[in-house]
């Protein structure tokens, strides 16, 4: 599986791209990858817009098996404007992913999947 992300902020930004490969030979380097940086959340730290990047591409490739429109919801809630660094919701303003499967490719689009706004109280 290879997952294309795009990160679109402002309009006179040049949008991020990752591209990030599952399964077979580099499996385990990506869950190692994902793994440190869950742990880094745990410890309360803030990660940068490659790891959320990462940890929004794991969590759609992850729920892709229960349909496009789960993996589409799932993306929105995986982080907060509190577990990453400062600009990376500015940054996420539209995220689009290009999963390709043995199946073929999947196009998921997820706007604002970080919420800029502070959590209310």
């Amino acid at each position: 599986m290879i997952i294309h992300v795009t990160a679109r902020g402002d309009p006179d930004a040049a949008p991020l791209s990752c591209t990030f490969e599952r399964g077979g030979d580099v499996e385990a380097v990506f869950v190692a990858s994902v793994k440190n940086v869950a742990a880094l959340l745990e410890r309360g730290r803030r990660v940068n817009i490659n790891q959320a990047l990462l940890l929004l591409a794991a969590r759609a490739a992850e729920s892709l098996a229960d349909g496009e429109a789960r993996a589409r919801q799932d993306i929105s809630g995986v982080l907060s404007t509190d577990q990453v660094m400062i600009g990376v919701p500015e940054m996420t303003r539209k995220v689009t992913m290009e999963i390709k499967t043995g199946c073929g490719t999947v196009l998921l689009e997820a706007h604002a999947p970080i919420s800029s706004s502070p959590p209310s109280c």
